[in-house]
């Protein structure tokens, strides 16, 4: 054994015996307490708990999450993430159930994406180092295109800096003529002066997309952080599906139901794993 095995003595090997539930495993009682052993022993831990049955005990579980009321914490991965709290700030608090529960499909979908357009713009906020603030507190004038906005920020920040205040400060690592270039380009979309293929294909678009992605994964170390991108990923494949459906694209089609396939499993919904 010297001979072959390398590194350090792991020390001496055990056996620890989980807790044992006296009772039949078929037992619907028995179930609902393994289900609770581990959701309260994973929250300790503040890890997602992952459990596997085989297919009779399976059904019988998911049957008791389907009796479980919406807002419990053995039915939603969302539970306790502010999810429903920033919806019931647009929607009464009994449509919001609704809405978690898979009912009111067409106003849960609205509803999800206001919430992701809230979190890609606070994404962009903090790779672009815009304050949101301000702007909001902005008044917005519709005549004004994103480029004069841009140099009335950047005039306003040189006259701060030129009067020794630095309230409104700049990341250094921000590339301001590439961002100018940015929305100027975001210009002449709204124009219609440059056609979609341009765009596809321009460098500012790719710089876009490799700060996000910069932005992205400093954010990976915080497990909320990591609950809330995951969120905003699912929200991307529904808004790929709403498209393919509209504009009749097959590929697309066949693309977003294949990213779908992981969350349908994950969720338990086999029939529909089946069917696509």
């Amino acid at each position: 054994m010297q001979a072959v095995s390398e590194g350090s003595f792991p020390g001496q090997s055990t056996i620890t015996f989980l807790p044992m539930i006296d009772m039949q495993p078929t037992n619907m009682s028995c179930i609902y307490s393994t289900l609770l052993f581990a959701s309260n022993l994973a929250a300790k831990h503040r890890v997602n708990p992952i459990l596997t049955f085989d297919q009779p005990l399976w059904w019988k579980a998911q049957l008791i999450l389907d009796s479980e009321p919406a807002d419990s914490h053995l039915r939603s991965l969302m539970t306790g993430s502010g999810l429903r709290e920033l919806l019931e700030v647009i929607y009464a608090p009994d449509a919001v159930v609704h809405m978690l529960s898979g009912k009111a499909v067409a106003r849960a979908v609205r509803g999800h994406l206001l919430v992701d357009s809230v979190l890609n713009a606070l994404l962009a906020s903090s790779a672009f180092g815009v304050d949101l603030q301000s702007i909001v507190r902005e008044e917005i004038d519709p005549a004004r295109t994103a480029t004069e906005k841009t140099r009335e920020v950047s005039a306003l920040h040189s006259e701060k800096m030129e009067g020794g205040d630095n309230s409104y400060s700049i990341r250094d690592n921000i590339n301001d003529s590439s961002l100018s270039s940015c929305l100027q380009l975001f210009d002449q979309v709204l124009k219609k002066e440059v056609p979609a293929e341009v765009v596809a294909s321009s460098q500012e678009l790719d710089w876009i997309e490799a700060k996000l992605a910069e932005t992205k994964s400093k954010f990976l170390n915080s497990r909320t952080s990591r609950l809330w991108l995951q969120y905003m990923e699912m929200l991307d494949i529904l808004r790929k599906f709403i498209k393919c459906e509209r504009t009749g694209n097959w590929n697309l089609h066949l693309h977003s139901m294949k990213e779908m396939l992981p969350y349908l499993a994950a969720s338990g919904h086999s029939l529909y794993v089946k069917s696509v």
